[in-house]
């Protein structure tokens, strides 16, 4: 017996239609196991990542004899039920048109017999079976027939033209039409766009690049992703659906709320600003300068020196991997071997005395 199914998700009321001997809902079980413990990317485990098992229920829809008639039923609901995933205004989550996976069609045994023997010949030529096997050097270097020849200019061109505009724009096959929008934090304005790559066009407009990779993280809500130059970003795929639903609709009513961003890795709060007595000595004059933690010296000899000074650079010349920074030696208390800290410090102190001069004066 074959249990004919359908996989509903109750917040988009996407579908997928399976057929089971085990039972329809030992199968469900099994979608939920495979979407969270494998590394499946099958659309239908995705979607119960992303929105949660709790939101996604299954409904026996028949019961038949036959793996054959099963076939038939899997192939009549997803096309009756529309959710052939790749077809133009599907709304499912199935991956091929039933069957067994190739279009819907059963593959012959003759037919897996012959795809058979075709894989083990081709493994009939790996490694020592191949007559090139370890004999790589025959061609290598200037054995090459095309070693030490160019391309004629004329062919760099003919070669050149033929590529131009081939994945540019919305040719690009990763350029796929979902709905996006933009949210600027300082003013709420929320732009909405029909395509990532409309997305990028109107950012550069603005004079601004988007970085695909950083942006996609803020989509996603990746950890420690929460905006790109004072922008928020949301896709319809990728986006949290209850957030990306809230952001739609605040779109279409046109509620703008600007939002007050508190970067927690920015000056004191950075965690390598740490509140340490830390000295600064100018190589040239021997000046010392005295900061209360790491990121006031950061800060301080930015100022002094007018370039810009990284945590990398001073840890570098602290531990001795760098000779100097910018014109000068560092010192940290925790850090600093004690006697050249207490040195450099008693020096300080020295520095900040009035000279027997002035005093006399």
């Amino acid at each position: 017996m074959f249990d004919i199914y359908v996989i509903r998700n109750i917040i988009n009321e996407k579908k997928y239609i399976g057929y089971t001997s085990k039972g329809y809902k030992t199968r469900f079980r099994l979608h939920i196991k495979e979407a969270y413990e494998g590394n499946t990317s099958r659309y239908l485990c995705k979607a119960i990542r992303k929105y949660g098992k709790e939101n996604f229920t299954v409904e026996l829809l028949e019961t038949v004899e036959t793996h054959e008639l099963a076939v038939e039923k899997e192939i009549y609901y997803i096309q009756k039920m529309n959710t052939f995933a790749h077809k133009k205004g599907s709304h499912g989550y199935n991956a091929t048109l039933g069957g067994e996976g190739v279009n819907g069609k059963l593959v012959p045994q003759s037919m897996r017999d012959k795809m058979s023997k075709i894989k083990k010949d081709q493994l009939a030529w790996v490694g020592k079976n191949n007559p090139m096997y370890k004999k790589g050097y025959l061609i290598a270097g200037d054995k090459h027939p095309l070693f030490g020849k160019n391309h004629s200019s004329e062919t760099k061109s003919k070669i050149s033209q033929s590529n131009k505009g081939r994945h540019i724009g919305i040719n690009n096959p990763a350029s796929k039409l979902t709905e996006c929008y933009s949210l600027e934090c300082k003013t709420g304005k929320i732009e909405m766009f029909s395509s990532f790559y409309e997305m990028q066009q109107f950012f550069i407009s603005l004079g601004m690049k988007l970085n695909r990779s950083i942006v996609l993280g803020i989509m996603r809500m990746d950890k420690g992703k929460k905006s790109y130059k004072r922008y928020k970003f949301f896709r319809e795929d990728v986006t949290p659906n209850d957030i990306f639903s809230e952001i739609r609709r605040k779109y279409q009513m046109k509620i703008f709320e600007p939002i007050e961003l508190k970067d927690h890795r920015q000056g004191e709060e950075h965690p390598k600003a740490k509140n340490m007595i830390c000295f600064a000595s100018e190589i040239s004059t021997g000046k010392i300068y005295r900061f209360e933690s790491w990121y006031e010296l950061k800060r301080g000899l930015g100022i002094i020196t007018g370039k810009e000074i990284t945590y990398s650079s001073l840890f570098k010349v602290l531990t001795g991997k760098y000779k100097q920074t910018t014109g000068y030696h560092v010192f940290r208390e925790d850090i600093t071997e004690k006697s050249t800290f207490s040195a450099i410090s008693d020096n300080y102190e020295i520095q900040k005395e009035p000279s027997t001069t002035s005093r006399e004066a």
